[in-house]
């Protein structure tokens, strides 16, 4: 674990049951981060989202999917949404007292495993995502998902099972939990969706398509933001941005 927080300035670092992760408690409410692919690391999370929010007294806990970076094991999209139940649901039991109350902030498609977690989950009160995929059957039409797995392959940091096709794999994987089946969560939770018009990726209007209309207030669009956060100051922008939603909707 990474340990920070407001009231004790350092970080310690191990690795638990093959799972890289960082983690900032002390606080009576959480942020659980779950990363895009490859997503940033959860150290370089640490000093970005995770030092705002402890700085305004959120605790934050960010982590790595098996297969991704020093995880161990392969990644698929079901290992990540087993393990991020896992975690969420370890929080509810054991840390109940000490953090009652758990806001989910996810990148891409961690932001589909937070959209069906949270809606089945008593204890997630907020929900921030950036740049989510919110309906894989509309994304798969718009996007060629075997690309999408050539770039995971080419990334050196994810380790994938061998896929005759990847995105039929992929498409099986994730028709278990749907995200799209969850939007409901938008209409129960505080929630926004942060999207950029310089996301090559996942841009506004794919986002909106993949969103159930009556849900399009939720969705704040801004510019010159990429979609891995890697460019510039993009992943500060958006833990800003976090950083205020989480301080109106989590406090």
């Amino acid at each position: 674990f990474f340990f920070f927080s407001s009231r004790r300035r350092h970080t310690r670092y191990i690795s638990v049951t093959g799972v890289q992760t960082c983690a900032l408690p002390i606080s009576e409410a959480l942020v659980i981060r779950l990363h895009g692919l490859p997503g940033r690391k959860p150290s370089k999370e640490t000093n970005t989202l995770g030092k705002l929010l402890t700085d305004i007294g959120i605790a934050f806990f960010a982590f790595d999917f098996p297969g991704i970076r020093d995880s161990e094991g392969f990644y698929t999209y079901r290992n990540s949404f087993n393990l991020a139940k896992k975690i969420i649901d370890y929080f509810a039991t054991e840390y109940v007292e000490i953090y009652p109350k758990i806001g989910l902030y996810a990148e891409s498609f961690g932001g589909s495993i937070a959209v069906c977690l949270a809606n089945a989950s008593s204890i997630v009160s907020s929900l921030f995502l950036w740049s989510p995929v919110l309906n894989f059957d509309v994304l798969s039409k718009e996007i060629n998902m075997n690309l999408i797995g050539k770039f995971m392959e080419d990334s050196g940091v994810i380790k994938l099972p061998h896929y005759d096709d990847f995105g039929k794999a992929f498409a099986i994987q994730m028709s278990v939990n749907p995200p799209e089946d969850s939007q409901e969560v938008f209409g129960k939770l505080p929630s926004k969706v942060l999207v950029s018009t310089s996301d090559v990726l996942f841009s506004p209007r794919l986002i909106k398509k993949e969103l159930d209309p009556i849900y399009h207030q939720i969705v704040q669009i801004v510019e010159n933001l990429d979609h891995n956060l890697a460019r510039n100051d993009s992943a500060l922008r958006v833990a800003q941005i976090a950083r205020d939603f989480f301080l109106e909707n989590l406090l």
